[in-house]
């Protein structure tokens, strides 16, 4: 009986041993972060009928636009300014680590799904040789037809920096943003159509950044396209 249950700890030990190297060598899983923008459309059209809520699109129309940023995707590259002003975090193609998803009415469409897509994220703080700001954008497709969506915001002007916290992972809400730039926009084309696209300035209430987070295996929201 000693002999059976000393065999029965060494089988249990081993198959514990096992599992251990199993999990020690999986690779690390990845980390996504979740970028939400809140605004209204500051008129538009939408010819292509994507939103269902006319060919023109009244401004003061709400809307809002999650960016995911998967970091198993992409690279990281530093702030062009001086050392420590930043961060950023970007790919094309199958590295293309950003997409997103634009709701307007009832209705969505979503971006960085293409296999031509490029997309990129960054921070950037005020200090001696760098101006606070937040950014994010997604490119796809080819000039005519290209299509994307990008916010850029930074601090009104003499307003302190909007974080000093340089990490584009960093969790963060920031509002009262100043975003009168046409960076903030988006633009949707249609191969064949020659009625025009749909696409609209945004003007931004608040940005969110959720912070770095394990990656999900669920599928995101779906999307028309």
């Amino acid at each position: 009986m000693s002999k059976n249950r000393f065999a029965r700890r060494s089988v249990s030990a081993g198959i514990a041993l096992l599992m251990l190297s199993l999990l020690l060598s999986r690779p690390a899983k990845g980390a996504e972060v979740v970028i939400t923008v809140t605004g209204t459309l500051a008129g538009g059209n939408d010819y292509l009928g994507v939103f269902g809520i006319g060919r023109v699109m009244p401004a003061g129309t709400p809307y809002t636009l999650v960016f995911t940023v998967d970091d198993t995707k992409g690279q990281a590259f530093p702030s062009p300014q001086c050392s420590n002003s930043g961060s950023g975090f970007g790919g094309v193609r199958g590295a293309s680590p950003v997409t997103a998803v634009l709701i307007v009415g009832k209705k969505s469409f979503e971006f960085g799904r293409r296999p031509d897509a490029h997309s990129k994220t960054w921070r950037t703080i005020a200090s001696r040789c760098s101006a606070s700001e937040i950014g994010m954008e997604i490119m796809e497709a080819q000039y005519p037809l290209q299509m994307g969506v990008s916010i850029r915001v930074a601090p009104w002007p003499g307003a302190p920096s909007l974080t000093q916290d340089g990490n584009w992972r960093s969790a963060l809400t920031v509002s009262n943003v100043y975003a009168r730039n046409t960076f903030n926009h988006f633009v949707i084309t249609q191969p064949g159509n020659n009625t025009g696209g749909t696409e609209s300035y945004l003007l931004v209430s608040t940005v969110t950044i959720g912070g770095a987070k394990p990656a999900s295996s669920t599928p995101g929201s779906t999307a028309a396209r």
